[in-house]
């Protein structure tokens, strides 16, 4: 359990550990836990699924599955989610610290999709802080370089609508 004693006693931590530490100190009265343990077996021991369909004949190991069919995060899901941890607890201003390191990041690999979700993810926020000016403008750039993305990762104009009511724009 993330507590006091653990935070106090707690040298060279890992990115991990960090943000659990964070966790606990925003919000004091809530429990913070570190599970550590090799993930195959306690998914093989929580998930007990009963199937009619013979084991002899079809056979499927979960950790070939696992690593044929589940991706690793990336640098820039490694960031983005902790954003959306962070921006579902309202914890805005990690939300926003975390959005900058992933537009920062999106930038210094020239990754246009990572900036656009960066972008959005910060004009969110400016909506959450009543800046709907700052808001606005990502919002602008998010639209305007939606036309250079896949169709499957365009980013829709509701953010922008929901700017414009905020400051009267829009009826």
């Amino acid at each position: 359990m993330i507590d006091e004693e653990f935070i106090q006693l707690s040298e060279n931590l890992s990115k991990i550990d960090e943000i659990l530490i964070e966790f606990k100190k925003a919000k004091p009265e809530s429990l913070v836990y570190k599970v550590m343990g090799n993930t195959s077996k306690i998914l093989r021991s929580m998930i007990k699924i009963r199937s009619h369909i013979d084991d002899a004949a079809f056979n499927m190991d979960l950790n070939d599955w696992i690593k044929n069919n589940v991706n690793r995060a990336d640098q820039f899901q490694r960031l983005q989610v902790p954003y959306e941890i962070f921006y579902s607890i309202g914890m805005n201003e990690e939300a926003y610290r975390v959005t900058v390191e992933l537009y920062e990041l999106a930038n210094y690999e020239n990754n246009e999709y990572w900036k656009i979700v960066a972008l959005n993810n910060k004009g969110v926020i400016y909506l959450l802080w009543n800046r709907y000016s700052d808001a606005l403008e990502c919002f602008n750039i998010v639209l305007k370089n939606n036309l250079q993305l896949p169709l499957d990762r365009i980013f829709t104009s509701h953010n922008k609508v929901i700017c414009l009511k905020k400051k009267g724009m829009y009826r």
